[in-house]
């Protein structure tokens, strides 16, 4: 049976800005340990957007 390679994020700080024109401008800045080169997994994350439509708010996941 293989030993599992110790993978631990350390810090995670996100900056996320609203330009004037609505766009998102998103930086990550992620220091981790690994005792590997070989990364397995990574941070995903979907920005969610809140939609009016005759008066009812919802989320939606722009794609």
């Amino acid at each position: 049976m293989q030993r599992r390679l110790l993978e631990a994020i350390r810090t995670y700080r996100v900056n996320l800005t609203v330009e004037p024109d609505g766009d998102f401008l998103v930086t990550k800045a992620i220091r981790l340990r690994s005792e590997s080169d070989l990364i397995r997994r990574g941070i995903f994350r979907d920005i969610l957007e809140l939609v009016e439509t005759g008066g009812i708010t919802s989320e939606w996941v722009p794609s």
